[in-house]
């Protein structure tokens, strides 16, 4: 890590995460170690490293309630309970108070305080992809085969699915794609097989302009923008996961 390089951090005015240039880096070569954390997510940090806390408060009434993650003004504590319920998944703030954001060192923490560990990513696409071309990808990585051809620079890819509905969506996504399919019935009783064969042209294509070959999904995602990270997990999630009615998580 090295002054200009770039790093993820949270912008608390705007209540996302944005690519941040590193202005300092600090050695502590006998600093005391904290553990914090919890059963779902630990960290080993520095006694004095700040992190953004939202601590509970309670709320005076009348008064403003400020939400800490758009900055929506609310006039009663109601509204807000509703609002951070609705428009941020939030679990319903307890009648009365509210959280005030601010930054804390590690060893001021107090019960009363959450930390803000993840936001929602705010960031322009380096990529020259389109929203087709990620969802094509996330297919390629769940339900499909991604792999070098014996041509060396050259990439093979095809799509599995039994789905009706998923092969009814592939079709539309694959309308302008050069593709061959094929399908065959598997056992009496099971759905049919169909699978989607992309040109090798194509995916050799799609690859260089993704940097896939030399990257990590994590890091590929992490070089999306919102927009297109949307639309590869919605791809994703029909390829690997499942959809609950009547709920939002998959």
């Amino acid at each position: 890590m090295r002054v200009g390089d770039h790093t993820l951090g949270y912008n608390p005015s705007s209540g996302v995460s944005e690519w941040t240039a590193i202005e300092q880096v600090r050695e502590f070569p006998a600093a005391e170690v904290w553990k914090i954390g919890n059963q779902s997510w630990q960290a080993e940090v520095t006694a004095g490293l700040p992190w953004w806390s939202e601590a509970r408060r309670r709320i005076p009434v009348p008064g403003d309630v400020l939400c800490m993650v758009c900055g929506r003004d609310f006039t009663s504590p109601r509204g807000y309970q509703v609002h951070m319920t609705k428009a941020h998944g939030a679990a319903r703030a307890a009648a009365g108070f509210h959280y005030v954001g601010e930054f804390v060192r590690a060893a001021d923490f107090t019960g009363d305080m959450r930390l803000r560990v993840s936001a929602p990513l705010e960031s322009q696409s380096v990529l020259q992809l389109s929203s087709a071309d990620v969802r094509i990808l996330a297919w390629l990585w769940g339900d499909g085969n991604l792999r070098e051809a014996e041509r060396p620079g050259a990439f093979d890819g095809s799509i599995f699915q039994s789905k009706e509905e998923h092969v009814g969506k592939l079709r539309s996504l694959l309308r302008e794609v050069p593709h061959t399919e094929f399908s065959r019935q598997r056992k009496e009783g099971h759905l049919r097989a169909y699978h989607f064969r992309l040109r090798r042209a194509f995916v050799t294509d799609l690859v260089e302009r993704s940097g896939i070959a030399e990257s990590t999904p994590e890091m590929f995602v992490l070089r999306l923008s919102r927009q297109q990270r949307e639309a590869w997990l919605d791809a994703m999630i029909d390829a690997e996961g499942h959809r609950m009615k009547g709920k939002e998580s998959h």
